[in-house]
Formats: structure tokens, C-alpha cells, sequence
């Protein structure tokens, strides 16, 4: 297997617990080399060595939490032929961190709009299938006492309404704005990404070649304007149980753009990490 891409200075354990802030850090012509070549390793693992490696990856992500935080690392654990040693780590997450340091204690997520009206049982299996995995995946990344608070302060604004039937990347985007000059945007769900539920996504739950999925879109994409921190077409596909977990620290953190963060989404994000 060959050897990951290190950026100038960095070791292969830096590379290992990189965190978000440190690959913003980097030149956009080094962040792209670095996320190819983590892509490209990961393609050449097994599903076995994916799954503990996504493992190994999130632990080093608490580990630099506790670090941060004067708390000793998690101990690795015993060896488990079915982790391949992966350790279980029960610490703070960077969802709970990032929450914390924001000050949110409730309200805290994401705006959602549906964009698709064509079939009313699509959409309602949809929304059961969304709130499902999202509920999911908060209780799987959150442990201890932070769950309950963190669960009940997870909100989805969903924007219903059919005059959206339709409605393209940029008119998503001039939609949060009208929805956050009226009020209705709590500073917890004021990300620079919005969601949106288009047919493609509605038809995603239901397709056993893909994961679930919804599209981020830059709430500052303009089609006749271009900008270096908004992805291409202003838009990417994101896994709905990656939404909490990792895209919304992700955003909320200021580390990444959806320049940064599309790079990742071959074709579906899952996380800045390239696992």
C-alpha cells in the first residue's frame, strides 16, 4: 500500500489526529493533495480495516479533546480480532465541544427544505427514515451525561412549503435568508449550510447502492457570482447520519468552507477525515 501524502512539517501520527482547524490550516493546493491521498488509501483498505480505521480516527479525535483539556488519552484496548484493536471511546465528542464552546444548550442543528412535492408518501417516508438515523446517530456519537441534553437540543427546522416545488440550489439559498430575516433562524441552526430535500434524495433511502442522503447547500452560493469558499455549484451530497456527528461541527467550528469540505464527498460526505 503506498504512503499517505504528508503536508511540510507533519507526521504520519499529526496526519492521524488531524483535526478539523489543522486541515483549514492548510494551503487549498495542500488540503487538496492531503484529502486525495487519504481517499485513495482508504479505497485500498478492506471493509474490515475501514470500519476500524474510522474507529481509530474518531478516538484520536477525543484523544486530542482530552489533550486539550489536561485529561489523560483513553488506554488502547485489549485486542479484539474483530476491531482489530479499535478502542471504544467514551468521551467528549466534537459535537458536545463544539456546542459547548458556542454556548448553545439548546436549538443547535440545521434548516431544512423540501424542494420535491410530486409524492406525498415519499416525503412522509423520507422525514420517518431521517429523524430516525439522525436520533441514531446522535445517540451513537454522544455517551454519558451529555446525551439527554445534546438529543433534546438537536433541531431540524423543516421549511414545507410548495411554492419551493422545484426550486434550484439558488433558490435554497435565498430561502434560508428570507427565513432568517423573518426570525425563524435560532443562532444554533445559523450555519453557513443549509439542507435540501430533492427528488434524488427522497429516492436515496429506498436505493441499496447508496446511503441516505440529502444536499448541504451554501447558504452564500450566488450562480452568478462566484467565491473561493463556496464549493462548486454550491451545493454537495451529505449522508443524513453524518449530519450531526460530523458536518455540523464541521460548519460550526469556522474550521471549514464547503470549498474545503466538497472534496470529501465522493459522491456522498461522510466526514472531513477521508474514512
Amino acid at each position: 500500500m503506498s504512503a499517505p501524502y504528508l503536508p511540510a512539517g507533519w507526521t504520519p501520527e499529526q496526519l492521524r489526529r488531524a483535526t478539523p482547524a489543522d486541515f483549514a490550516s492548510l494551503s487549498p493546493e495542500e488540503f487538496e493533495r492531503v484529502s486525495q491521498s487519504i481517499n485513495e488509501q482508504f479505497n485500498e483498505k478492506t471493509p474490515a480495516q475501514r470500519k476500524a480505521e474510522m474507529h481509530a480516527s474518531r478516538l484520536a479525535k477525543q484523544n486530542a479533546l482530552r489533550e486539550r483539556e489536561g485529561m489523560p488519552h483513553l488506554p488502547p484496548a485489549a485486542a479484539d480480532p474483530a476491531t482489530e484493536g479499535v478502542v471504544e471511546a467514551k468521551t467528549k465528542s466534537q459535537l458536545v465541544d463544539v456546542v459547548e464552546r458556542n454556548g448553545w444548550q439548546s436549538d443547535f442543528g440545521f434548516v431544512l427544505f423540501r424542494t420535491d412535492y410530486t409524492d406525498e408518501d415519499a416525503w412522509e417516508r423520507f422525514e420517518e427514515v431521517f429523524n430516525k438515523l439522525v436520533d441514531e446517530s446522535v445517540a451513537a456519537e454522544v455517551q454519558g451525561a451529555e446525551r439527554n441534553w445534546v438529543e433534546e437540543g438537536v433541531m431540524v427546522k423543516m421549511v414545507v412549503d410548495d411554492a419551493l416545488d422545484g426550486a434550484q440550489v439558488g433558490d435554497v439559498a435565498g430561502s434560508f435568508h428570507a427565513v432568517k430575516e423573518a426570525g425563524e433562524v435560532p443562532p444554533g441552526l445559523d450555519m453557513p449550510m443549509c439542507l435540501m430535500v430533492d427528488s434524488a434524495s427522497l429516492a436515496s433511502i429506498n436505493d441499496t447502492n447508496t446511503v441516505p442522503f440529502l444536499l448541504a447547500v451554501d447558504v452564500h452560493y450566488d450562480p452568478d457570482h462566484g467565491s473561493q469558499d463556496v464549493c462548486e455549484d454550491g451545493h454537495f451530497k451529505v449522508a443524513i447520519s453524518s449530519l450531526m456527528p460530523d458536518l455540523y461541527p464541521s460548519l460550526a467550528s469556522g474550521a471549514f468552507t464547503s470549498a474545503r469540505l466538497k472534496p470529501f464527498a465522493k459522491p456522498v460526505f461522510t466526514n472531513a477525515y477521508g474514512l
